[in-house]
């Protein structure tokens, strides 16, 4: 049997905490074990406190896995001509291109940046789109007041990252439909797959013995209705939204309670300051014992703004929810997520509230045994093998 074919992975985010394990590497191990490629991961780190970071995050990984990253410093990618500049460093770190099959670029800055050169070099290279860039600055700057013309530069640079990433690129993968419509004609008769934000079922699962023994824990009755939100709280996560929702709900359910897991503990409280502090709880949790505090929960809670950033979003912690068997509040501002929910079974609308939370909830394992066929590797198995097969060469 030949060997597998070696690809470089690239990320010029250093190695992010909220999705390094939960996203890039169990995707790694995933495709590793099914004997579909095997990787080197370049981690490049703008600054000196990211670079710093990932070290720590990198010194905490179990040592198969920290063998197979180096980590570098590179220029900001908001800097004028970074892209060039980079890419001189990304050459001077590869050394062998004969060591690689084909590069997978994790992000639209990531792609620019190694797309030309991988074109240089005839080597395959896979566009790994996470998102809408463009509009997420956009839409942060906006919320904030800030848009002008070094804001609306800035924009154009990401968009022609984007244009870079999908002129250069052999193929490509999205995360949501919305964000696949998006390229798609940049992209013309490349290869393109929707592959979402998935996780993982041996860490994301349904047991009644561990949500009894959290509850207990937690100090939670059997008679108390819990809400969770799991997560950063970026701007356009809508913390707000769920602030003043659950202000509101608390309200007319004297049983609900607010079950809040962040690394941003103090910020959460503060947005929190107006609620009934005696029902909520915030706390933070390595990525093992997430499963823990969903499990010990009655819903999820994903409410979201209209945004262009969040119609093109398919974020990790629904997938997460939904293998604990979640009922989860989500609308159709996020419309992947919403229409699977929604065929899972397991959808509460925006709308929901007062009486709806007493009624029969769904079989939790039912709605576990419908992520695992659609939201996890396995149940994408088959976008996932489409995607690499056809444009690896092998030696």
């Amino acid at each position: 049997m030949g060997r597998k074919p070696h690809g470089l992975l690239l990320l010029f985010e250093g190695l992010p905490a909220t999705v390094i394990q939960s996203q890039v590497l169990a995707r790694v191990e995933w495709i590793e074990s099914n004997a579909i490629a095997t990787f080197d991961i370049f981690a490049f780190a703008h600054s000196r406190s990211l670079y710093q970071t990932s070290a720590e995050r990198l010194t905490a990984l179990p040592v198969e896995l920290r063998q197979k990253i180096k980590l570098f410093r590179s220029f900001k990618p908001a800097l004028p001509g970074s892209r060039k500049l980079n890419r001189g460093r990304l050459r001077n770190c590869i050394g062998s291109w004969r060591a690689y099959d084909f590069i997978q670029a994790r992000g639209d800055y990531a792609a620019a940046v190694a797309g030309p050169l991988a074109q240089a070099q005839n080597l395959p290279m896979i566009w790994d789109c996470r998102g809408d860039a463009e509009a997420e600055f956009l839409d942060r700057l906006g919320k904030q007041g800030k848009i002008g013309p070094i804001i609306r530069w800035r924009a154009r640079s990401l968009m022609q990252d984007g244009c870079i990433a999908a002129r250069t690129s052999t193929a490509a993968s999205f995360v949501s439909q919305p964000l696949k419509k998006k390229w798609q004609s940049r992209l013309g008769t490349k290869a393109a797959y929707v592959i979402p934000c998935v996780a993982d079922e041996r860490v994301f699962f349904f047991d009644a013995g561990l949500r009894i023994a959290t509850r207990r824990r937690l100090g939670y009755s059997p008679t108390d209705t819990v809400l969770v939100f799991s997560g950063s709280l970026n701007f356009y996560q809508g913390f707000d939204l769920l602030a003043s929702w659950f202000k509101r709900e608390a309200a007319k359910i004297p049983t609900l309670h607010l079950l809040v897991v962040t690394p941003s503990i103090e910020e959460a409280r503060s947005l929190l300051s107006s609620a009934d502090l005696s029902r909520i709880k915030v706390t933070s949790a390595p990525f093992a014992d997430v499963n823990g505090y969903l499990n010990a929960a009655d819903f999820g809670f994903m409410m979201r703004p209209q945004s262009e950033t969040n119609q093109s979003a398919f974020p990790t912690k629904f997938a997460e929810y939904g293998l604990t068997g979640l009922p989860t509040i989500v609308g159709p501002t996020v419309p992947d997520c919403y229409d699977f929910a929604r065929k899972a079974g397991n959808l509460m609308p925006l709308t929901a509230g007062g009486e709806e939370f007493l009624r029969p909830r769904p079989d939790r394992n039912a709605i576990m045994s419908r992520y695992v066929a659609g939201l996890t590797h396995t149940g994408c198995e088959q976008q996932i093998r489409d995607l690499y097969r056809g444009i690896i060469r092998t030696g």
